[in-house]
């Protein structure tokens, strides 16, 4: 994808992927940890039992899903 960036344009992209990387890495190796530990699983487990009991909110229609 880069590389279909003009001079100005990589520029961007390079700064926006440096901002970027070290939270996004530090949230990836969180999700690997969890996977690999089982707490994920647990997560959707639990997740899936809130359903019964709570209603999910709709988010058609909002500034971010319009």
């Amino acid at each position: 994808m880069r590389e279909g960036l003009d001079a100005v344009g990589r520029d961007v992209f390079d700064r926006a992927y440096t901002a970027a990387y070290g939270p996004a890495r530090e949230i990836v190796a969180e999700i690997y940890d969890e996977v690999a530990d089982g707490t994920e699983l647990r997560s959707v487990i639990l997740a899936e039992q809130r359903l019964g009991t709570r209603r999910v909110s709709r988010i058609g229609g909002s500034p971010m899903w319009p």
